[in-house]
């Protein structure tokens, strides 16, 4: 399930994906992210969730200017509010950085671009800063902001794929059609999650 798509200034279209859930509750949007790059027929998926994996990348690590990594997750929080309302979206984003101990925080609201999209939104205050991380979280947290280029994790024959898939599910969404769009999601979540490799929901964090 597309959550959030743009077409940068580069030329690159960045997608975050969320795995197919059946719950009617969340209307197909299951929890565990994928970021998708694409452009040109070529295909990259810069990061993925999975238990104990690496926690995910600023999107201005991967290319994104800052505005435009600001506007990937204001459009991600805008879905979290169609789902509930914005009260409660709201109130978790609150909650997330209101913990006994910030360093159970998960290290990517600390991310200037995340933080900004929840004050544009209204879901921060204009004026919040962000409870002080020990010096060595506070290191790591610079280190995820260095750029990094990312690596190709697929092969031609997969990039050619979901580049396909993509094309199907945009048209799909385009036209409204429902069961298109269903069929497509499936589909793509196959070829990025495939079987035997199905990854569940972080617990940590309030982000859609």
């Amino acid at each position: 399930m597309i959550v959030a798509q743009l077409k940068a200034a580069n030329g690159v279209t960045s997608y975050e994906f969320r795995n197919w859930d059946s719950d009617p509750v969340s209307r197909g949007i299951g929890g565990a992210p994928t970021y998708v790059l694409a452009a040109n027929g070529d295909v990259r998926v810069p990061w993925r969730f999975q238990w104990f994996g690496n926690d995910p990348p600023p999107w201005v690590r991967l290319g994104l200017t800052f505005r435009e990594a600001v506007e990937m997750h204001k459009q991600v929080y805008k879905k979290f509010i169609q789902l509930s309302n914005f009260e409660l979206a709201r109130k978790d984003s609150l909650s997330t950085y209101r913990v006994a101990k910030p360093q159970s925080i998960p290290i990517d609201f600390y991310y200037p671009e995340m933080l900004e999209a929840q004050k544009e939104l209204g879901l921060l205050p204009k004026d919040f800063v962000p409870p002080p991380l020990f010096p060595l979280r506070q290191h790591y947290l610079r280190m995820m902001l260095v750029q990094e280029k990312p690596k190709s994790q697929f092969t031609k024959e997969q990039n050619q794929a979901i580049t396909k898939k993509l094309s199907e599910l945009v048209r799909a969404n385009a036209l409204g059609d429902k069961m298109a769009v269903e069929k497509a999601n499936e589909e793509l979540d196959e070829i990025i999650h495939p079987k035997g490799s199905k990854q569940m929901a972080p617990s940590t964090g309030t982000k859609p």
